[in-house]
């Protein structure tokens, strides 16, 4: 999973290289992963070039051009009375720097919509951490459950085939509600983008929200055709259907299978389209009630 540096982010440098590559993507009526893997290959290069990655070895928090031109004009004095003035400037501005990043982060705390973000302000704070213990549970385990859980004794055959043939007329008849088959409106797509909460964990495909939240109007424009293309052809990109698993341990129980929980990470713009089309939340997948010897997710 890719770590990308948020605070230092020039938005406006992403949003016009995502601009001008917009042009040159390809026509989704043809194949819908090539499309989409070219999207994604566009982010991505424009987000290398404009959000800074990874992590320094010699890193000072809350330095930046103001404290550079200080350490230069350090640097370049003349006089030991001036050099003790300049280094005092420097150390005075670092300080101030970080009283009010001590202050932003005291103040952004918001139990509203996510208590996680909070804990780990305070946590920081106080320099309280958690040691996280080593999962013994592979996901081929967890994906084997799952495929239990849908198996049910002395299953009719029949009822499941007549299921399936339903489930396809139904897909190939017209809809009562005409408007649920129109293509995706510009209102639609900034009404779903609304719905989305940033520091979400990324995807298969390695693309956090935030990129969304900045994409201009030809991305947009593309990426609505997109949506339409994929509602009316009724398919999505393959890897729309793939997510990363996690296993969690739940608070009763130690790291086994029956009580084990985990967690989805969906696609990001798997996320963005059901909230343009069905008004879906992926908080419904959680299921706080469980039969016994049933994974659960969140």
């Amino acid at each position: 999973m890719l770590r990308w540096n948020f605070r230092k982010a020039r938005w406006e440098h992403f949003t016009n290289l995502t601009e001008s590559g917009a042009d040159s993507l390809p026509d989704h009526s043809s194949n819908l992963d090539t499309a989409y893997s070219a999207f994604c290959q566009l982010l991505h290069s424009s987000a290398r070039k404009s959000i800074p990655r990874g992590c320094r070895r010699q890193h000072i928090p809350t330095w930046d051009c103001e404290c550079d031109e200080r350490y230069n004009a350090f640097l370049l004095a003349e006089s030991r009375v001036d050099s003790d003035f300049k280094a005092e400037e420097l150390t005075s501005c670092l300080d101030r720097k970080r009283r009010e990043r001590w202050i932003e982060s005291v103040e952004g705390i918001d139990f509203t919509h996510s208590s996680r973000k909070a804990w780990k302000t305070f946590n920081r704070l106080t320099g309280r951490c958690a040691h996280p213990r080593q999962c013994p549970i592979t996901a081929n385990a967890i994906a084997h459950q799952l495929l239990a859980n849908g198996r049910y004794a002395g299953a009719s055959k029949a009822h499941s085939l007549n299921v399936k043939q339903q489930c396809s007329a139904l897909w190939k008849s017209p809809g009562v509600e005409g408007h649920l088959a129109s293509p995706f409106t510009s209102e639609e797509l900034a009404h779903a983008i609304k719905l989305l909460k940033c520091g979400k964990a990324q995807g298969p495909d390695n693309i956090p929200l935030e990129f969304l939240k900045h994409l201009g109007r030809n991305c947009l424009s593309w990426l609505r055709e997109f949506y339409s293309s994929c509602l009316n052809r009724v398919a999505t990109p393959k890897i729309w259907r793939k997510a990363t698993v996690t296993a969690v341990p739940s608070r009763t129980s130690q790291w086994t299978i029956p009580g084990a929980t985990g967690q989805f990470r969906f696609s990001v713009f798997r996320t963005y389209y059901l909230n343009a089309s069905f008004c879906f939340d992926l908080s419904l997948l959680s299921t706080p009630s469980c039969r016994p010897n049933k994974v659960a997710f969140e």
